[in-house]
């Protein structure tokens, strides 16, 4: 039984990087093709559409709906419906027009470098913060071989020595470093944006549950998403 956790932490895996992979594509690529005529109609469903993040964050905080699952795969569960939930969106957005503005060359070039850049940062980041581990496959290996994950431990170094949340302002940066800007690519940021912000809340208030005065001391001394320059 133990060996099927390890192989749905795996899946799980594919499913979440897979959709943020897609997302970056989607937001570099596509977002801006084939617009569709502005009405407020498509402005809601988008709205409403995006709406299945909170929902599927609060079904899986509850606690009746934590006990059916084992705790080891939480992380795995989460990961699998989060990109899920992604790749709902990414398939039924509607892409929605005018163009409110459009950058030339050749500075649209510099912005497009700037994008690439983000990402590798993204992923340089989540290595720093142990990948495996971030998506839910350690936990699910851990159960096969029956040991004992380390507890986490909190990260201070690398881009975390000045920015205590670096993934989400490289996420927001990825999302509006481009160089056109549709209608629908608008509500596309915003609304992920406002995910990525709010996430990042009950991300520190878990944090300073864990870690206590030890979190507190780094709160002091680094900035949330830019780096302090009075320090």
């Amino acid at each position: 039984m133990r060996v099927f956790y390890f192989i749905f932490s795996v899946l799980a895996y594919v499913i979440g990087v897979g959709s943020m992979a897609g997302l970056f594509y989607y937001v570099q690529f596509i977002v801006d093709r084939n617009l569709v005529p502005f009405t407020w109609n498509a402005v809601l469903w988008n709205c409403l559409l995006f709406l299945i993040f909170p929902l599927q964050h609060s079904l899986l905080a509850r606690p009746a709906i934590k006990k059916i699952f084992p705790s080891t795969l939480e992380r795995s569960i989460y990961v699998a419906t989060s990109g899920i939930a992604m790749w709902i969106i990414l398939f039924e957005w509607n892409r929605v027009g005018p163009i409110l503005y459009e950058v030339p060359s050749p500075w649209s070039y510099l912005i497009d470098a700037l994008f690439y850049v983000t990402l590798i940062l993204i992923i340089l980041t989540t290595r720093e913060m142990d990948h495996w581990r971030m998506f839910g496959v350690s936990q699910g290996y851990a159960t096969w071989k029956r040991t004992e994950l380390p507890p986490g431990e909190l990260k201070t170094s690398g881009l975390y020595a000045y920015i205590r949340h670096p993934l989400t302002s490289l996420f927001i940066v990825v999302l509006w470093c481009h160089a056109t800007m549709s209608m629908g690519r608008l509500w596309f940021n915003l609304w992920f944006t406002f995910y990525a912000l709010a996430g990042t809340i009950f991300e520190e208030r878990d944090l300073k549950r864990t870690f206590g005065q030890k979190y507190l001391l780094y709160e002091r001394r680094v900035g949330a998403f830019v780096p302090r320059l009075n320090k």
